[in-house]
């Protein structure tokens, strides 16, 4: 079952880039989102607890993703190609 799911994370990242994504952002935010996924399934399915750590990593992750995303559309946007939600 582990081999399964390392093999779709895998091929997971190289449909990410073929999607269009940048190397330098794609990994931040493909390795930030899987850690938050991570620890609701955790606490979901192995009943771990959610200590103040984990609850300040989330509050980390988040706004650094937030951040990405708006440098991202507005290097989009400075090249003439329409971000999402500008109505292009």
């Amino acid at each position: 079952m582990l081999g399964l799911v390392l093999v779709g994370l895998e091929a997971g990242s190289v449909y990410m880039y073929k999607a269009g994504w940048d190397v330098s952002s794609g990994q931040l935010v493909y390795r930030s989102l899987l850690a938050v996924c991570l620890i609701f399934v955790g606490y979901f399915i192995y009943h771990e607890t959610i200590t103040m750590q984990k609850i300040i990593g989330i509050m980390v992750c988040m706004p650094g993703l937030y951040l990405i995303d708006r440098q991202e559309d507005e290097h989009e946007f400075s090249r003439g190609i329409p971000a999402p939600g500008y109505g292009y």
